[in-house]
């Protein structure tokens, strides 16, 4: 035992135990979602999940009775109670915005997937939540995120829930919520709750409307996304053929309702 745990201390201390290659870059996979850990992980890659051993310490978590009953519920998703959600991508020049009705018993690890689907992102980047009070200032009252970096950053007061929370923990009582993705990018998405539907027939999230085309996965903000549409709308641009091709590698298509359904058929059923 005093030889397994010595090894495994040499191996937590040492950085080059978690570099694992992402794109061509070498990355810290402590860095990565916790979904992209568990690929490097079933690859023999890294000793072990290390978002898991996060997780477990239960740092900073709501515990309350009735916060740990919404986590602890059977995962089953059923038709019924249903939350309508105005999301739109933060961005100054562009407009890009979903409407998505979800069941109000999912929980925020799949509203992740659900965004993701909606915006054809690809799960390549950490995210979280920020659940914001009813007051005129939107105060933030909670935040939902698997990174204990990230959950530094929760506002005075506001309590750090784990992504298994059911959403209708925290929705109706409170309905302005920021999911950030990509911290580099720095992509933000308001959802504004404005509906709740008490018979919602399906099992499953449902687009009903949207605008705008969403920039694709690591195009760098929303100014090398206004290069990236300049380069592949003039063919004389001489990154014109490249941008193009990668483009359609990063799944960059105009918006679709139809495809964007599609692929929220399978959302709460993704793992990565």
């Amino acid at each position: 035992m005093f030889c397994q745990n010595a090894i495994k201390e040499i191996t937590d201390g040492n950085p080059l135990t978690w570099m694992v290659e992402v794109n061509g870059l070498p990355i810290d996979v402590r860095m990565l979602p916790i979904t992209m850990q568990r690929q490097a992980y079933a690859k023999g890659l890294i000793p072990y999940v290390p978002g898991d051993k996060k997780e477990d310490t239960g740092a900073k978590k709501e515990t309350s009775a009735e916060t740990q009953e919404e986590i602890t519920q059977d995962d089953k998703v059923t038709a019924g109670q249903a939350f309508e959600f105005l999301i739109t991508l933060d961005m100054y020049d562009f407009e890009v915005w979903r409407r998505v009705t979800v069941p109000a018993n999912i929980t925020f690890r799949q509203l992740h997937f659900v965004i993701q689907s909606s915006f054809n992102w690809l799960t390549y980047h950490m995210f979280d939540f920020s659940v914001y009070d009813n007051s005129e200032e939107g105060e933030m009252a909670a935040m939902v995120t698997e990174d204990d970096e990230s959950s530094q950053y929760a506002g005075v007061g506001a309590k750090v829930y784990p992504l298994k929370t059911k959403i209708r923990a925290l929705l109706p009582k409170y309905r302005r919520v920021i999911y950030t993705y990509d911290y580099g990018d720095d992509w933000q998405h308001y959802c504004e709750l404005v509906n709740v539907i008490d018979n919602y027939p399906n099992d499953y999230p449902v687009c009903t409307d949207g605008k705008g085309d969403a920039p694709p996965d690591d195009v760098g903000g929303e100014s090398g996304y206004a290069d990236f549409l300049a380069a592949i709308k003039d063919k004389k641009n001489p990154e014109h053929v490249e941008m193009k091709k990668w483009g359609k590698s990063q799944r960059f298509e105009p918006f679709d309702i139809s495809i964007i359904n599609e692929r929220l058929k399978k959302a709460l059923s993704r793992k990565i």
